[in-house]
């Protein structure tokens, strides 16, 4: 056995030296007394939290669209509207 399991046995055999009948009653007093300290955010708080994530976001997808736009323009050999293409100079 290892040493971990030797020391698990060992606990398992000890006697507990308390009542733990209201362990569970102590418990969520303590949750209670920790949540009595928290509030909620204010609806128009969250509200407007909200509203400055979504209007953050969607900028920064507009800024990403416009700069992979401009990134995939590939220059072809033959593109249609050519400023220089014979048929655009010479066209009268």
């Amino acid at each position: 056995m290892k040493e971990f399991d030797k020391r698990l046995a060992a606990l398992g055999w000890t006697e507990i030296d308390h009542d733990l009948n209201a362990l569970e009653g102590a418990v969520w007093a303590k949750v209670d007394a920790d949540g009595a300290r928290l509030r909620p955010m204010p609806v128009r708080m969250a509200a407007a939290l909200c509203a400055v994530v979504a209007i953050l976001a969607s900028g920064t997808g507009a800024a990403t669209a416009a700069a992979a736009a401009r990134a995939s323009q590939e220059a072809t050999v033959f593109p249609i509207h050519a400023p220089m293409a014979p048929s655009t100079i010479f066209s009268d």
